[in-house]
């Protein structure tokens, strides 16, 4: 563990977890991108296979990312997809 980092729990870290969204994404440029598992290579975000979607005012400022946000993605996906 680097120096001066210590154990906590998550909870601590995080106001509330969040899904994400199910919305139907299309190559369409119009509206939001969406961040999608193959969006994430090598611990940096990849815009060049972005999927977009329409999201009203309450769902942008619910989805929008942050400055010091934690993003998680789940493992299971496949970048050849």
């Amino acid at each position: 563990m680097p120096k001066g980092w210590g154990y906590t729990q998550l909870g601590k870290l995080i106001e509330e977890p969040k899904y994400g969204t199910s919305k139907k994404c299309t190559y369409a440029p119009e509206g939001a991108g969406v961040l999608r598992i193959p969006n994430i290579v090598n611990g940096s975000i990849d815009t060049t296979d972005l999927k977009y979607a329409q999201f009203d005012d309450t769902e942008k400022a619910s989805y929008n990312l942050m400055s010091g946000d934690i993003l998680i993605i789940r493992s299971n996906g496949s970048v050849s997809i």
